[in-house]
């Protein structure tokens, strides 16, 4: 088992453990940063249920070790940091196992993302008057402290209010995304947002959903993130992670026949009030410890916030320098900077927009050439993203998709 200490994991762990008994190898991550590190919780389901455990705790040389890692093995960029942490827990399984079991799919089969209850509470909040929701942001922003953690309070009141203001799609990906489209302008290079044009930035989302009918939002919320999120960010890292350690992974909430029913299911039985998972909680309630059902959803991250604040900055500084943006073509100097200035001096988490850029400009790197130009107005983006297979799905898809596929040895020097 991958084992989190969290609810998905905790649950195969318990099943698992019926049928073949005590003893499953069971692995788990902790890190020297404590509001990453949550390895306490994995060690109290382990000891529950009398696995064979093993954790592996990272500090900052393994995590730059592991970025290295990626960005050599990836043949196409990943947007997304828990790579890293995947693939160094896949290594330290490897050692004594070929194949592991994972929680993914749960959160989008039974409600269990806190953006799904940000939905509810974000059609409460626009029932306010314009002037008092104006107040309310201006109020939560000066209370709440960007402490650069792990999903802390402060970061998750700021995504929070960034998307109550919009359509229910926009908001949604607003929240999941790392570079929204009102920010595009300010980032993206004029020349390249031109050749954009005016498509919509969400028209994949809501081609995936055209034609479709939907008991409920929070039904239409759980079959976009089962056809984009899941597939094409959560089991393609695990797959790439884990197959670049020569490990197996597989998914037991992903049966088709479990995924079938759970998503036949009405969606109170998913989400009740603001609690998520509200059915698989009652399934597995007298299987799991106590704190393991109440403790708080938390993802599977690495300490970017931080790391950019303790050295990673001046890397990005140099990296994101206004001759070697100007030469790349692709960004826009100005908004790049505000972005890296405002987190350093811990204004703003900008911790998800800083990670894509970063991650783009090494696959950049790869495919042109260190700090090479991108032929933008002769010809493609990049390989493959012009002609036919450049509508909105196809940009949207590259646009997710930009992890450090480059010379990952260079980002620290």
């Amino acid at each position: 088992m991958f084992l989190s200490g969290g609810l998905d994991s905790a649950s195969v762990l318990a099943y698992q453990t019926e049928q073949v008994g005590p003893g499953v190898p069971a692995f788990s991550l902790g890190h020297d940063q404590r509001s990453f590190d949550e390895s306490r919780f994995a060690v109290r389901a382990a000891r529950f249920f009398d696995a064979d455990y093993h954790s592996l705790i990272l500090g900052k040389a393994d995590l730059e070790d592991g970025l290295r890692r990626v960005g050599e093995g990836l043949d196409e960029p990943l947007g997304d940091a828990s790579t890293i942490p995947t693939h160094l827990l896949a290594r330290f399984a490897r050692r004594r196992v070929k194949v592991v079991l994972s929680g993914e799919g749960a959160d989008e089969l039974f409600a269990g993302y806190p953006t799904y209850a940000g939905h509810l509470l974000a059609e409460r909040f626009r029932r306010f008057p314009a002037w008092l929701r104006a107040a309310l942001r201006a109020v939560a922003r000066g209370l709440a402290p960007v402490s650069m953690g792990n999903v802390g309070v402060a970061y998750l009141l700021s995504r929070f209010l960034s998307g109550t203001e919009m359509d229910r799609i926009e908001r949604h990906h607003e929240w999941f995304g790392s570079l929204s489209p009102r920010r595009h302008a300010a980032v993206i290079a004029p020349a390249v947002l031109a050749r954009l044009g005016a498509d919509d930035a969400f028209g994949s989302a809501r081609a995936g959903l055209k034609g479709k009918k939907f008991p409920d939002d929070l039904a239409e919320l759980l079959y976009s993130d089962f056809l984009l999120y899941l597939q094409d960010d959560l089991l393609t890292k695990v797959d790439r992670a884990t197959m670049l350690a020569s490990l197996e992974a597989r998914a037991p909430f992903l049966d088709h026949e479990l995924a079938e029913f759970v998503a036949s299911l009405p969606s109170r039985l998913k989400l009740r009030g603001i609690t998520g998972k509200a059915i698989l909680r009652e399934a597995v309630g007298r299987r799991l410890p106590r704190e393991i059902l109440s403790r708080r959803k938390r993802g599977f991250n690495i300490p970017f916030s931080r790391w950019v604040l303790e050295g990673l900055g001046e890397t990005l500084d140099r990296r994101f320098s206004r001759e070697r943006i100007e030469a790349r073509g692709l960004l826009a100097f100005e908004g790049v900077s505000a972005l890296l200035r405002e987190h350093m001096s811990r204004q703003v988490d900008h911790r998800k927009p800083l990670f894509t850029l970063l991650a783009l400009d090494l696959w950049c790197d790869r495919v042109y050439g260190e700090g090479g130009m991108v032929p933008v107005a002769g010809g493609s983006l990049s390989p493959g993203m012009t002609g036919a297979g450049c509508g909105p799905e196809r940009r949207d898809a590259i646009m997710r998709s930009t992890h450090d596929n480059g010379r990952g040895r260079e980002i620290f020097t």
